[in-house]
């Protein structure tokens, strides 16, 4: 199952589809995963351990609707100067602790660095972004903001190679705060990043019962404040290449939007649909076997949707060194 002489991870049937069943809901019960894979609940616990330690799942989370807690997402693409290691580093080390920054990653191509702000009005992201600028001068060369209107995650389907009408989680919309205790508040915190914490610790950290924590978090998931628990995943590790796609449209209507829609859905390998206000409308992630893979996607999208493109461009992904859907402070 594992190639250790060149240490690169050999990933099975089995393995993959391990990981789409986490993917659609790691917190479920090992049993009834190991069930849908056709293993024993130790060989289930075993092979997950050796894809924790091997990196092909980088954590387990929890999809949060941020919308719900009144936040909006904004992506900031940048192009960096060229930089002393060091530099980079303390860069890069100011934004993974910032608590509104969600996710940080590494790109190859037009841009150098994508981060994730959460906030909950213009001003507010403007202040933050503002802050980093001041704090960290001549760094930043270049950079495109999109905000996020709505945001659809798509079950990782190609893992197994099922071509099906992918059912998403959705972690946007309209800003639209739901009220929320302070012990809701506490397990957002403590189940974001650790979506398989149990139930038993989760009370313990919250000084709550756990007859609270299922009440509670069974409120949470109907509100549509969580929209699920799910991992995330180290695309290089399992052989495949990240790339997202930005669209600029016109002419559009709402049955060209739903086709759109329909095309994400229905592509076993495209990850991710974001709609977004700024230099483009359309953020779409692709998971892809190599370049060449990734090439005939796109010419296959544009070849499709050539009616309504006036322009578009794309990154790899290189690296995510920070991905939460919570990055608050408790």
């Amino acid at each position: 199952m594992y190639n250790m002489s060149d240490g690169k991870l050999k990933i099975d049937k089995k393995d993959r589809r391990i990981l789409y069943e986490l993917w659609k809901g790691c917190r479920r019960p090992l049993g009834e995963i190991a069930r849908e894979v056709g293993v024993s609940k130790q060989a289930l616990h075993y092979r997950i351990n050796r894809l924790m330690i091997k990196g092909a799942i980088s954590s387990f989370i929890t999809a949060i609707n941020v919308a719900k807690l009144g936040y909006s997402n904004h992506e900031v693409w940048m192009q960096l100067k060229t930089l002393a290691s060091a530099k980079r580093q303390e860069f890069l080390d100011y934004l993974h602790k910032n608590h509104n920054i969600r996710l940080v990653a590494d790109c190859g191509g037009k841009y150098d660095l994508l981060i994730g702000i959460l906030a909950e009005n213009t001003i507010q992201f403007n202040n933050i972004f503002k802050e980093i600028q001041m704090k960290f001068p001549n760094i930043i060369k270049n950079h495109v903001i999109l905000i996020s209107t709505d945001f659809y995650a798509y079950p990782r389907s190609h893992l197994i190679g099922l071509e099906e009408r992918k059912k998403p989680h959705n972690i946007l919309g309209e800003p639209k705060r739901v009220a929320l205790g302070t012990t809701e508040i506490k397990l957002l915190y403590h189940i974001a990043n650790n979506a398989r914490i149990s139930t038993v610790e989760l009370a313990k950290k919250a000084g709550v019962t756990t007859t609270t924590v299922r009440s509670k978090l069974k409120r949470l998931e109907s509100e549509g404040v969580i929209e699920g628990y799910t991992i995330q995943l180290e695309h290089s590790e399992i052989g495949f290449e990240n790339y997202e796609l930005f669209v600029s449209l016109h002419d559009m209507n709402e049955q060209k939007e739903k086709e759109i829609e329909e095309y994400c859905r229905s592509n076993q390998y495209s990850t991710y649909l974001i709609k977004t206000i700024g230099k483009w409308d359309l953020d779409i992630g692709f998971d892809a076997k190599d370049g060449e893979h990734f090439r005939h996607m796109l010419s296959e999208f544009r070849d499709r949707f050539s009616d309504v493109i006036i322009d578009y461009d794309f990154v790899s992904i290189l690296n995510w060194s920070k991905f939460t859907y919570y990055p608050f402070k408790e």
